[in-house]
């Protein structure tokens, strides 16, 4: 498990969320977590919109997503993998998408919206570039070390892969069940 690094502007930004039992996640110090990231052609920020993505997270995924941070490259870069692997490119189940954050989608109580969306929480990028390398040495690492062993063969799936569509064949665990559309590349 990885250790992961703050700062002081880092901590003194998300102490600002400790007013709202809402915001209490935003208290925590930098960790390791799985959830879900939504996408937008647009950066945003506001409460209103930020829930409005939760939500739209738990409509597409049958209540199994759990949204947790907003990301624009990482939804495009799942959808050059698909296409690669539609065209018998790469293994989309290979992929790995790790991600840091170093703001947040909704302003502390009392803050404008705008200056949430304008104005990053100093130090806090820093620290994420840090955390990406930290934890992300020792998943390279074991890939690695276990390469002959495990990995250079596969690792079967034990979950759905692909994208909403069935894409890839197996029937999605979320979003319209049976449906019998396919994506086109």
């Amino acid at each position: 498990k990885a250790v992961l690094t703050d700062s002081a502007g880092a901590k003194a930004y998300r102490a600002h969320y400790g007013t709202s039992q809402a915001y209490a996640a935003a208290t925590r110090s930098p960790q390791v977590i799985s959830c879900d990231v939504t996408t937008s052609d647009v950066y945003f920020s506001g409460a209103k919109l930020g829930e409005t993505f939760e939500n739209t997270t738990k409509l597409l995924t049958n209540g199994s997503g759990v949204y947790c941070v907003t990301a624009q490259e990482d939804n495009a870069i799942l959808e050059v993998m698909m296409r690669a692997t539609l065209a018998k490119r790469v293994q989309f189940s290979r992929v790995i998408i790790m991600r840091t954050a170093s703001d947040f989608d909704r302003p502390y109580p009392g803050q404008p919206t705008t200056q949430n969306l304008f104005m990053p929480p100093a130090g806090a990028f820093e620290a994420a570039v840090s955390n990406i390398f930290l934890a992300g040495t020792p998943v390279i690492q074991g890939i690695l070390n276990q390469w002959m062993t495990t990995f250079e063969r596969g690792v079967i799936p034990t979950n759905y892969i692909g994208d909403i569509f069935g894409s890839l064949g197996g029937q999605p665990d979320f979003g319209p069940v049976g449906s019998s559309s396919r994506h086109m590349p």
